[in-house]
């Protein structure tokens, strides 16, 4: 029954697994693992008043299994029993503190990225290593690596692809875990299979040849981009790392020209307004290049490189109202670290007899 529970739960049919929950709990109402289970299936269609006691009797079995205390308490959360959801809570804490390094991370991520991830939940989690849905599981493994449970991601990102191994998007997905752990050789692997399944996926394409460069396969990367860009020629991203092996190999002109192109093609993006001014600023078109890294701010107002240079080639040009404007933005502008704005406002000094002011 415990098998066919899983089996149940972790593919969709729901109210068989709970027809199984309350079997188990019937001949082993000890084990708080089938309680936690059954509450979570309740939770999930918003029959609180059948999750809280299944997640308060799983409690009372193990008072120390923390997903069932964070899910009880926004279960009462929901519901406007808020006292009862901060007691919970704080029992949390009370128990757990001790990974602030990581809460730090998870914090920093969450800020970035702006999206709420579930707690983890072993008993939950490790359901995934029955599930048959491809997709399902796809979805599980990249919440797993957000985490960054990446053993989990990994895991049921393999299992998805012996479900569906022609699917190029769960090939791309596991290149990109597989990159993420620095294994070159697999991701590599998944990457080629990805582009061999759908040539489409152009960001499959741009970390495959960004690889072939990794590993010193430079005419591979060249002849993969020849190949790719007659399939996705408008790709930003394909255009960007073509350009960008361009201007490695010296060929400033080709490199130009490709980094001209991702500003058409993507014109909100900074990147191929200032890939386009270094290339000009090295050709020795200093006024194209600061047009450029100009043009760049409009697609991104205080980005801190163009601000930089821009400070930088009024202070070596002697153009102190332009470098007092542009240095004034460099203060302002948190992602340049001190260190540059040191350097700047030791040049800013050095041309025009006085640091800049403040």
């Amino acid at each position: 029954m415990a098998e066919l529970s899983r089996l149940y739960h972790a593919n969709g049919y729901y109210r068989e697994a709970l027809w199984c929950y309350a079997g188990l709990i019937d001949v082993d109402p000890v084990n708080p693992v089938w309680w936690h289970r059954a509450a979570n299936i309740h939770a999930m269609f918003g029959d609180n008043a059948e999750a809280v006691p299944n997640w308060e009797r799983g409690l009372a079995l193990d008072p120390d299994y923390l997903p069932a205390r964070v899910k009880l308490g926004e279960v009462l959360l929901k519901a406007n029993r808020q006292t009862e959801a901060e007691a919970g809570f704080q029992a949390v804490l009370a128990r757990e503190l001790g990974e602030e390094g990581r809460a730090r991370m998870l914090r920093a991520r969450q800020k970035h990225h702006g999206a709420y991830q579930a707690v983890r939940d072993p008993w939950i989690n490790e359901l995934n290593d029955d599930g048959f849905d491809a997709y399902q599981l796809s979805l599980e493994s990249g919440a797993a690596s957000f985490r960054g449970n990446d053993a989990d991601a990994l895991r049921w990102i393999e299992r998805a692809l012996e479900l569906d191994p022609n699917n190029g998007n769960l090939h791309h997905q596991a290149a990109k875990l597989w990159e993420k752990q620095r294994n070159q050789v697999k991701a590599k692997a998944e990457y080629e299979k990805t582009v061999e399944l759908d040539p489409t996926i152009a960001d499959a394409w741009a970390r495959l040849i960004t690889l072939y460069k990794a590993i010193w396969e430079t005419g591979t990367a060249l002849r993969a981009m020849r190949t790719v860009l007659e399939v996705n020629p408008n790709s930003g991203v394909l255009l960007l790392e073509r350009g960008r092996a361009y201007k490695e190999r010296g060929r400033m002109q080709d490199a130009l020209a490709d980094f001209k192109r991702v500003v058409e093609v993507r014109h909100d993006d900074e990147t191929g307004y200032v890939e386009s001014a270094q290339v000009l600023f090295a050709l020795d078109r200093r006024e194209e290049g600061v047009a450029m890294l100009e043009r760049s701010l409009n697609a991104e107002p205080e980005n801190p490189f163009s601000l930089m240079m821009l400070t930088f080639t009024a202070i070596t040009n002697g153009d102190w109202a332009a470098a007092d404007r542009w240095f004034k933005r460099v203060v302002a502008q948190p992602r340049v670290t001190p260190q540059d704005r040191a350097r700047l406002a030791a040049g800013y000094e050095q041309v025009f007899g006085e640091p800049p002011s403040p």
